[in-house]
């Protein structure tokens, strides 16, 4: 499957398949190394030279000798790897004209029946320039099974450097890469052999993709290798998936450097051992074996061998070739030749089972927010062998379980230090972190709600609104949160302004939307709180107040309260999700008629997934009003849970009679991003102002100075008036020094006042 994205996203194709390989990763759930058993250096034969001129080979399992191009001859030369002798050469009488002249013959691939197949270079723009030729067995004739140049005429394409056969019969199956976007695949016509046909597969990737290196795959699928990227790496190893109905290889994953080794061009696959062959074209080159049983990680290694001979490899050419355990060897072994460094056979050999190292660490990452972070890492060791990412050291990735973890779209919570652990059978290692960090630091967060309950006395909070995109909305049903007059106060908080609401168990909740989702830093709430009466309330843990993911319907930065022992009061906790059941409690009771002030905080941080905090402050002293920082919180909710991704929403609730008190009253809510933003100091309470009026038919008009403008027009039917008391809804209008109110007069009584 593909490396894993996050935000999560996963792909499945080819599920039988995956299950084969599975099974087969059962069967040789072992380390392998590779061990020298013979070398063909360079200057072996007179035609074995380092002139670029050898630069296909390839394993004939019907016979056990190596074949390799001299395109100086051009001849295809056997080699008896047993004995170290040149066999002479297979028919050479049938080669056509055409393509690069001095690469009449350069590539050379043995299907599984023992059929060896061949083809020249094609370089230039004309058309017809392929070649490809057939030998049922090494000492049949020669014959022509393609002739031209696939895909459009004068495209273009280069063909020759690159070449795999696999299969047998009608089933063999002949893939060339290009220096293009496109690859071309071969496949007989009929069951003479005689005539094949190429359908051309259209890659995503860049140009060049299978330039250098291409082989077989398991299923529909291939690798390829471009390694003339210029600088310290090359272009990365790729996985394609092809589809011949419409043309198309799609990538399945990328392997760049590091941590796989630059310069990696030759290649073969063996779908038998899921292992992967290569040579590194570098400054000491050398032959790699690799597990690939994941596709979805970077290959494991399995051991690496520098060659005997560092000889300048230009051309990047050279060949890979797999050989299986059998009466010749007695073990499964891998042919190599680095084009003008001679041939190598490598016996590969079952080690005993090696705990996981680490042969590529994860790299620092800083980029911009929004971007594709790619973190990954390169593993040796016993197979199968697991993976899983951490972040902040100890927290899991969701579902990052490859070498290669990949983060769409990454937000600025994904910042932080990530590790993976590879594990098998015999242990597991951890390795080094890298740090994602970013360019651009977010904006800052702005918001300000204050909620006065300014509203006329006796109507619903539902559909009311403090400030702009701010909306109190009905959560549940037997909505009962009323406006009432009055206020509640506390000890040096600040001045209490328009009027209050009133709610109670076995009703709605109200949720107040605060315009904006809100993902970083801290976020406080604040209010007064007078529980009126208790009703049937329980000692069971229910919130009252929160934050919320209004999409999720999540709530989070959780108030929670309980009945006490002796049932006349009760407690005040906190926990910091809707998914937790730990709760923290204070030790202190509370009981109806007492206004106690409530501060929250939820404290967005990003090192790990469950790093986020909330706090709460139950009855702050006053001398900490208005202070740049909070005191230390009453209490402060365990880490026990995911953290949440974001907060647009501020929570009053109400449930049933068991769950909440049958009678609250709520005041003065705030919602910001300081301390000192809910937590008001009080201001001294001016004298109070003479209130006058004037009665002008048919109408009274009430007034009073200006410099008492925070003073505001009441009235009321009967007095005492109680909390019956309301803010008049005519609007106030500024005549000279005065403020002025016009009242219409009628025939009922009524009361006035100045409310500060």
């Amino acid at each position: 499957m593909p490396a894993l994205h996050v935000p999560f996203m996963k792909n499945r194709t080819l599920l039988l398949m995956v299950v084969w390989i599975s099974f087969t990763a059962s069967l040789y759930a072992t380390t392998y190394s590779l061990n020298l058993i013979t070398n063909f250096p360079a200057g072996s034969f007179s035609w074995l030279g380092t002139a670029s001129n050898q630069r296909g080979m390839a394993y004939n399992p019907s016979t056990g000798h190596i074949l390799v191009v001299d395109k100086a001859t051009p001849a295809i030369h056997i080699l008896d790897p047993i004995a170290g002798t040149d066999l002479g050469t297979i028919d050479a009488s049938s080669l056509a004209t055409g393509g690069n002249s001095t690469f009449v013959m350069t590539l050379v691939r043995v299907a599984d029946d023992g059929a060896v197949y061949a083809a020249n270079l094609e370089n230039t723009t004309g058309a017809p320039d392929l070649n490809i030729y057939r030998w049922p067995s090494e000492s049949s004739a020669q014959s022509i099974v393609w002739h031209g140049h696939p895909g459009t005429a004068g495209d273009g394409q280069r063909y020759g450097d690159t070449m795999d056969v696999r299969g047998s019969g009608t089933n063999t199956m002949i893939i060339f890469g290009s220096r293009g976007t496109v690859v071309q695949l071969f496949r007989p016509t009929d069951d003479t052999l005689s005539v094949f046909t190429a359908t051309t597969l259209t890659m995503d990737g860049p140009a060049g993709s299978a330039g250098y290196g291409i082989t077989f795959g398991p299923g529909n699928t291939f690798y390829g290798a471009f390694g003339t990227t210029s600088g310290t790496t090359t272009d990365p190893l790729r996985l394609f998936s092809f589809d011949v109905a419409t043309g198309a290889a799609k990538t399945i994953a990328v392997y760049p450097q590091p941590p796989m080794p630059t310069g990696l061009a030759p290649i073969k696959m063996s779908p038998l051992l899921n292992l992967l062959g290569g040579a590194a074209i570098k400054t000491g080159d050398a032959a790699y074996l690799y597990d690939v049983t994941s596709t979805g990680s970077v290959p494991i290694l399995q051991d690496s061998k520098t060659l005997p001979t560092d000889t300048a490899n230009g051309a990047f050419a050279g060949a890979i070739d797999f050989g299986y355990a059998d009466a010749i060897y007695g073990t499964n072994r891998l042919f190599v030749m680095d084009c003008n460094n001679g041939v190598q056979v490598y016996a590969i050999l079952t080690n005993t089972p090696a705990a996981p190292t680490f042969f590529g660490q994860p790299a620092n990452v800083t980029t911009s927010t929004n971007s594709t972070v790619t973190f990954r890492a390169g593993a040796q060791g016993d197979v199968p062998m697991t993976f899983q990412w951490f972040v902040g050291g100890d927290t899991p990735v969701l579902n990052a379980t490859n070498s290669i973890l990949i983060i769409s779209n990454a937000p600025f919570t994904a910042a932080g230090s990530y590790t993976v652990v590879a594990s098998n059978t015999v242990g597991a290692a951890t390795s080094s972190a890298a740090v994602l960090a970013f360019t651009n630091p977010p904006p800052a967060v702005v918001v300000h709600v204050y909620e006065p309950f300014n509203y006329n006395v006796g109507e619903a909070l539902t559909g009311k609104s403090p400030g702009i995109g701010m909306i109190w909305n009905t959560n549940g049903s037997g909505d009962d949160t009323t406006v009432v007059s009055g206020n509640l106060s506390y000890t040096g908080f600040g001045n209490a302004i328009g009027n209050s609401i009133t709610n109670g168990g076995s009703g709605a909740a109200e949720r107040l939307s605060l315009g904006q989702q809100i993902n970083r830093g801290p976020l406080y709430y604040s209010f007064l709180l007078r529980v009126d009466s208790l009703g049937a309330f329980n000692s069971s843990a229910n919130f009252i107040a929160a934050f919320v993911n209004q999409a999720a319907d999540v709530q989070d930065a959780r108030l929670v309260v309980r009945l006490n022992v002796d049932g006349t009061g009760y407690q005040i906790g906190a926990n910091k999700t809707s998914k937790s059941t730990a709760y923290v409690w204070a030790g202190t009771d509370h009981f109806p008629g007492e206004t106690v002030l409530i501060v929250g905080r939820y404290t967005f941080n990003s090192a790990a997934s469950s790093d986020d905090t909330f706090d709460l402050w139950i009855n702050p002293t006053a001398n900490t009003f208005g202070q740049a920082s909070a005191p230390a919180p009453t209490l402060s909710a365990p880490l026990l849970d995911a953290d949440i991704t974001l907060i647009d929403t501020f929570v009053i609730r109400q449930s049933t009679s068991a769950n909440t008190p049958n009678a609250m009253t709520w005041d003065e809510v705030r919602v910001d991003t300081t301390w000192a933003a809910v937590t008001p100091i009080a201001s001294a309470v001016p004298a109070s102002p003479t209130l006058g009026y004037s009665f002008t038919p048919p109408n009274i008009v009430f007034s009073w100075p200006t410099n008492a403008g925070a003073f505001a027009l009441q009235s009321a039917a009967s007095l005492p008036a109680a909390n019956n008391w309301a803010n008049v809804v005519q609007p106030v209008v500024v005549s000279g020094a005065n403020n002025t109110v016009t009242v219409p007069a009628t025939d009922a009584a009524a009361f006035f006042r100045l409310k500060y």
